[in-house]
């Protein structure tokens, strides 16, 4: 009998441990995440992926959903846009750093100057949309100076990634000479997306397995002496429909030896 009563609060110890670890699993998630510290920034940053998020304005999964579209314009396009999230500018004017990043990164194509860049700066609250020599015609100024204005509606509510998808989005409709979207056009595009998303949530998981194992904790305690975890039913196994990937992508290699001259538009929010 005593060595039961022992097995007995293993296994509870064991449900607990599991239980608590689900859930703060599922709170961790939850958190804001904490924005990017305002490191030294006297080098430019690498272009080393399609998205460098210093700043720390996206989750993950929005980093991985930006990286794609990107891919998304690179295919259809021809050309290469990057995008940098800074925590402050520290000192430099925007259109100064852009100007020396886009000379750095180079992206588009070195005979076609296929290029762009959208940089966001946190503290001041500045962005900018740097375009190449090669797409200035599709993107004068004037389009640029909209797209910007358009963002802000995103940004003021720190909708960060919807703010640059919005972004990835115009300049693709622009280059390939389709009819731009508006915001709301967008949003709704996106709103069968992420209700789909959300069926598959990993941190929903394991919210469901932390109640889990507290209902099942207390129906062994309730249960007063008892034989432990039993033999237990068939089970419920998980079949669902597997998580929602992004899919490989092509790799990134970096810029191609695009030109800037400083066309583009800078705007705050």
């Amino acid at each position: 009998m005593a060595q039961k009563n022992h097995q007995r609060r293993i296994n509870l110890s064991l449900v607990l441990l599991i239980s608590i670890l689900a859930l703060a699993l599922f709170a961790l998630d939850r958190c804001p995440k904490k924005r990017g510290s305002s490191d030294s920034l006297t080098q430019l940053p690498e272009f080393s992926a399609r998205v460098v998020d210093l700043a720390g304005l996206f989750q993950e999964e929005e980093k991985m959903r930006l990286e794609q579209e990107i891919e998304a314009l690179e295919q259809a396009t021809g050309g290469q846009m990057g995008l940098l999230t800074l925590p402050e500018l520290k000192g430099w004017s925007i259109e100064e750093y852009s100007l020396k990043l886009a000379e750095k990164w180079r992206p588009g194509n070195k005979e076609q100057d296929n290029g762009a860049i959208l940089l966001i700066c946190l503290k001041e609250r500045e962005l900018r949309l740097e375009i190449g020599y090669g797409w200035e015609g599709f993107i004068n100024d004037a389009r640029a100076g909209d797209i910007i204005r358009a963002m802000r509606q995103y940004l003021q509510n720190e909708r960060y990634a919807e703010a640059s998808i919005y972004a990835i989005h115009q300049v693709q409709a622009f280059v390939s000479g389709q009819q731009p979207k508006t915001p709301s056009e967008l949003d709704a595009d996106r709103r069968p997306q992420e209700t789909d998303g959300q069926e598959t949530d990993l941190p929903m998981i394991f919210f469901f397995f932390g109640i889990l194992g507290v209902i099942l904790l207390l129906a062994l305690l309730n249960k007063g002496g008892g034989s432990g975890f039993g033999s237990g039913g068939g089970g419920g196994s998980f079949s669902g429909g597997g998580m929602r990937g992004f899919g490989g992508g092509t790799s990134f290699g970096g810029g191609r030896g695009g030109r800037f001259g400083g066309g583009g538009a800078s705007g705050r929010w």
